[in-house]
């Protein structure tokens, strides 16, 4: 079972996406993902949906 809220680092392990491209889709609003101070944490299965379907 995966985690559902994962860092930045964790998505991107799990995605097999570069760090810095999951911290730019966070700054473009393009991932579900909340703020808890200066850190990111992302929705996994909304972004994952919300990244592959083909919605703007």
């Amino acid at each position: 079972m995966t985690k559902e809220i994962v860092s930045i680092r964790e998505f991107a392990e799990m995605t097999n996406i570069k760090e810095y491209v999951v911290r730019r889709l966070v700054k473009e609003n393009k991932l579900v993902f909340f703020m808890s101070g200066s850190r990111a944490y992302i929705n996994y299965p909304l972004s994952v949906k919300k990244l592959w379907s083909n919605e703007q």
